[in-house]
């Protein structure tokens, strides 16, 4: 493999024998060596293929501890969630972190919208990232909030999203079959720049895919508390429990899939957040 750009003496961009740009980091990988010249294998601690055009030049700008810290992250996912990761994740957690550690030092926050949903629906994601993140704080002396953490947590869920079942097209069709029944079911329409919709789709991308990887989401609502609030929820909005019951019937019934009761709980805070949306919309243009 030959050297096609430095990024500092730890981590070089290389061209393997396939013509595909790699980064290469190991220590001291780049010290006496010149862009052209071949990289020592023996010296490649790690290896990421570069997927996206431009990541390059996105890469320069990172320092040498982010990207370490962000290897160091991507290491820690692929050991305890023992799954296929796209190497993409170590350039969108690198990129990350870089925006992170320069929004701590200006004192500058960002909220994290979907943090509920992170953390409940990706328990042991989040935990994992948390606990990596916790690591990276103290090496860099940088607080990180939840909300970062749900970030990054984020990019992993994606990142792993690269099963071939789960195609593009695979997603938006099983998506828009979903949201025709809740339509229909509901006899209303949706507000694409409404903040709980764009929430739910968020939500509605990761369900359809653990539909049609068949991979159920391990909850806790068989225990006596969440029970009540399920009982609760179902008492409360009548009309969001029926149409996630419609929703529950149609992934039986045509992907042979059955929908838990975390699922169907988040489901119905989801429409339940909707709907509520929706008819203070009403009422202020009935006002008016």
């Amino acid at each position: 493999m030959k050297i096609n750009k430095i990024l500092n003496n730890n981590t070089v961009l290389v061209i393997d024998d396939q013509g595909q740009e790699k980064i290469a980091m190991g220590k001291g990988i780049a010290f006496g060596r010149k862009v052209g010249e071949l990289c020592e294998k023996s010296q490649i601690e790690r290896l990421y293929t570069l997927e996206n055009k431009g990541s390059d030049q996105l890469l320069e700008s990172i320092p040498q501890d982010i990207l370490y810290a962000a290897d160091y992250i991507v290491r820690m996912v692929k050991e305890k969630l023992e799954t296929e990761i796209s190497d993409a994740l170590f350039v969108a957690i690198a990129d990350h972190l870089n925006g992170a550690v320069i929004r701590s030092k200006e004192g500058v926050s960002m909220k994290n919208f979907l943090l509920w949903d992170v953390k409940n629906i990706f328990r042991e994601e989040f935990e994992i990232c948390r606990e990596a993140m916790t690591k990276v704080s103290e090496e860099m002396h940088i607080d990180f909030t939840e909300d970062e953490v749900g970030f990054i947590v984020l990019h992993i869920v994606s990142a792993s999203l690269s099963n071939e079942n789960s195609a593009a097209e695979v997603l938006l069709k099983l998506m828009e079959e979903i949201l025709t029944v809740i339509k229909y079911s509901l006899k209303t329409s949706f507000d694409d720049d409404d903040i709980y919709f764009q929430r739910f789709k968020t939500h509605l991308k990761f369900f359809t895919e653990r539909i049609l990887t068949h991979k159920k989401l391990e909850g806790d609502l068989h225990n006596g508390h969440d029970s009540e609030m399920f009982e609760m929820m179902k008492n409360k909005y009548p009309e969001s429990f029926e149409t996630v019951e419609k929703v529950k019937d149609f992934i039986k019934k045509q992907y042979n899939y059955e929908i838990s009761p975390d699922e169907q709980f988040y489901l119905m805070v989801h429409l339940s957040r909707i709907m509520k949306k929706s008819e203070v919309n009403k009422g202020e243009k009935g006002v008016l």
